[in-house]
């Protein structure tokens, strides 16, 4: 036989062709001798007697249906029996498949050469020695699985909730500038009364308005003391501005993060499911979780629809087996508990041949991930994602309360145009003409809209009547102008006869 290390292809080939023909399983070997299989690697019982826990013996690492055998674990385990028994042909390699259940519990006379499947713990003492215990699946985590509608439901408006829970800092924001504000008026009235009047009503009011843009750092300078002291307290209040605000935007930020971490299920504390004696139900305990057994994949899954539970422990190969069963959309990891200390193995009974499954254990672990996706048909990593709510916001587009809240601004701003419109078209038929702007009062010489007509014009005025008299209004111009050059010249010829006498 060829060396391991030179055999790949062929022990693929073994593992895709040969090993759905060993899925048969016996009562009795047909082989009543006591043959014996053997191999460069050692030697072998020629009938291979296996006996399967029940309580760990579901898919996707075994599958026994009638009398067919088949799952992950099943096919890793001939695959070390064709390296290390040469079980490649007619006259060897029969196996006798016994279950649990059919002997009693403490019974010394039971008979097996191999037991499977069983938990290793690398973590007890001395076990990685132990001659006759051999992990044979590698390990991949453990994934907390949750349901999205228990974590995302209502995601917006608690944001939304988290904003309006900082109304205090705002109280306390609004009653500093009240007060920055009068003191800004007091300090700056006598120099200053055009922008903070000495009436105390409308002086504050201008004060509390500098006094909030100023604070902000938005400063239109439409309002500035002139005074020295009104300078010097400007400077200072702008610094205790520039804290109050970044105190407000902290203190934001401080509840939408808080949201955010709430909104995540911790696993320490929760109410999960996991499948009976497995490795996520260990590891839910030593994380202080409240597990719930569930003896299959379907009992899981109904409690999992019930929302009797918080979540779900599973390893990658059960969700990558039920991938149509746990959709990217209904369901998401929440986190994933990394370990390497537990595997699913077998116990041997033949050192030598423990010894020569667990080298190729450890020699050949990326064979042995070739051999877990060939045999699933599909990648590990497949199934439901690993999720992040960071990308959930008050304005995602797909919450309820972005949609109500578009729609109900659409609503509105194309109401208010439809009676700008509506008004607009109102006053333009009562007045009869558009209206013009002149010039107001002194008051910020600001342009009024002014709804009067010329003089000249009336409903029943025509083209020749305008005509008319613009004509007489030009006549009437250029005869004041020719009579005040006319007036002009007689004082100038009158100064010409006083000076020549």
């Amino acid at each position: 036989m060829m060396p391991w290390s030179t055999c790949t292809l062929p022990l693929l080939l073994f593992t895709c062709c040969f090993i759905p023909q060993l899925v048969f399983s016996l009562d009795e070997c047909r082989n009543k001798t006591n043959s014996v299989c053997s191999s460069s690697s050692g030697t072998c019982p020629g009938c291979l007697k296996i006996l399967w826990q029940e309580s760990l013996s579901r898919s996707p690492y075994v599958q026994i249906i009638n009398n067919n055998t088949e799952g992950l674990l099943f096919h890793l385990l001939m695959t070390m029996l064709s390296q290390c028994c040469g079980f490649q042909n007619d006259d060897c390699g029969e196996v006798k498949h016994i279950k649990e259940y059919q002997y009693d519990i403490g019974d010394v006379g039971l008979e097996y050469d191999v037991k499977m499947p069983v938990l290793v713990n690398f973590k007890e003492t001395g076990l990685r020695s132990q001659k006759n215990v051999v992990p044979m699946l590698p390990h991949t985590g453990v994934a907390f699985v949750v349901r999205r509608d228990r974590i995302e439901k209502d995601y917006s408006m608690q944001l939304l909730g988290a904003v309006f829970g900082a109304w205090p800092v705002l109280v306390l924001t609004l009653l500093l500038s009240v007060l920055a504000g009068v003191i800004a008026w007091v300090l700056d009235t006598r120099k200053n009364p055009n922008e903070f009047p000495r009436s105390f009503t409308k002086g504050a009011s201008e004060g509390f308005w500098w006094a909030f843009v100023s604070m902000t750092t938005v400063g239109y300078g439409d309002r500035s003391p002139k005074s020295l002291q009104g300078r010097a307290f400007a400077v200072i209040w702008i610094l205790i501005g520039i804290c109050i605000i970044s105190i407000f935007t902290a203190t934001l930020t401080t509840s939408l993060t808080t949201v955010s971490l709430e909104n995540k299920i911790s696993l320490p504390g929760s109410k999960v499911a996991a499948l009976l004696y497995s490795i996520e139900a260990i590891n839910g305990f030593q994380q202080q979780a409240d597990v719930q057994r569930c003896r299959d994949f379907e009992e899981l899954i109904e409690a999992l629809e019930s929302n009797t539970v918080d979540g779900a422990l599973l390893d990658s190969y059960v969700i990558s087996n039920y991938k149509e069963r746990l959709p990217d959309s209904k369901y998401k990891v929440q986190e994933i508990i990394h370990q390497e200390s537990m595997e699913y193995g077998a116990h041997v009974n033949d050192s030598n041949l423990a010894a020569c499954m667990k080298n190729f254990r450890y020699a050949q672990e990326s064979l042995v991930y070739e051999i877990v996706e060939l045999t699933m048909r599909k990648p590990i990593a497949s199934g439901v994602r690993e999720g992040s709510q960071s990308s959930q916001s008050v304005f995602d587009p797909e919450s309820e309360l972005f949609v109500r809240t578009l729609y109900t601004c659409l609503g509105v701003v194309g109401f208010v145009l439809i009676l700008g419109f509506i008004y607009e078209i109102i006053r333009y038929k009562t007045s009869g003409c558009p209206f013009i702007f002149r010039r107001g009062s002194r008051k910020g010489d600001r342009l009024t809209l002014n709804n009067a007509r010329p003089p000249f014009m009336n409903e029943n005025t025509t083209l020749d009547e305008m005509e008319r008299k613009l004509t007489e209004e030009l006549h009437k111009a250029v005869g004041t102008w020719k009579a005040k050059m006319e007036k002009r010249d007689s004082y100038l010829h009158t100064d010409e006869v006083l000076s020549s006498v």
